[in-house]
């Protein structure tokens, strides 16, 4: 299976891949779904599972993660 490049464009995230930027933290047993997009800066806790589209310097927990505030 031959792999491409993904776009960090936010027009291209959907069923293609998993978009990850600059200075992000992901905790230990994360689950990253497809299509997700995880912008600049932002922490993923331990155990979360990530969809969608996540805020840049953005703090998610749970399942689905959810955002419980921002890194200074």
């Amino acid at each position: 299976m031959e792999q491409g490049f993904v776009s960090p464009s936010p027009l291209f995230v959907g069923k293609t891949g998993i978009v990850i930027e600059d200075d992000v933290w992901i905790g230990a047993n994360c689950v990253i779904l497809e299509g997700a997009y995880i912008q600049t800066g932002a922490v993923i806790s331990a155990g979360s599972i990530v969809k969608g589209k996540l805020d840049q310097y953005g703090i998610y927990s749970g399942i689905p993660s959810e955002l419980y505030g921002y890194r200074k």
